[in-house]
């Protein structure tokens, strides 16, 4: 829905290839919108099964997941509230305000920044460079604007977040 929350193409897609020669099964889930089932198509086809659900089928989704990965939205919020081990991409917002709460709440805020925060079962990944969080909407603020933070994250940091709520 917004394009300064979005990660890329190429790392959504290089996580979920090291993630298949892991073993593990990717699914993709977004909601019923036409606008929604282009972009997931576009990111997901031939790497992943996708899914556009509802809330409940979402929630029995997350129930069964070993980790979820994310962006900075409200699936991402929700996979935390129902205890799923939730991996979070986090761009301009301030994880300070936006932050997921874990299961069991925060015993001391989220960082402003930092390459991984955790906190229960609740990791935050950024690429920390010195302009965020700008708390802006993107670098060019407007909804459709790209941001250097999340377009500049490296999938290897993802998957080290994701090693750690997997051990």
């Amino acid at each position: 829905m917004f394009s300064y929350k979005e990660w890329t193409r190429d790392g959504w897609r290089r996580v979920a290839a090291s993630l298949g020669k892991r073993g593990l099964s990717v699914v993709a889930i977004g909601g019923p919108g036409e606008a929604e089932r282009r972009y997931l198509e576009d990111v997901w086809r031939g790497i992943a099964t996708i899914h556009q659900v509802e809330w409940p089928e979402m929630m029995n989704l997350l129930a069964r997941a070993r980790v979820y990965l994310g962006p900075d939205t409200s699936v991402t919020h929700l996979a935390a509230a129902a205890g799923c081990r939730t991996v979070a991409l986090f761009g301009p917002t301030d994880p300070r305000v936006w932050g997921p709460w874990p299961i069991g709440g925060l015993s001391a805020p989220w960082a402003v920044s930092g390459t991984l925060q955790n906190h229960g079962n609740v990791w935050i990944v950024q690429n920390p460079l010195p302009c965020m969080p700008c708390t802006f909407e993107g670098c060019e603020r407007n909804i459709r604007s790209r941001s250097a933070c999340l377009d500049e994250l490296m999938p290897e940091q993802v998957l080290a977040a994701i090693d750690q709520a997997l051990a």
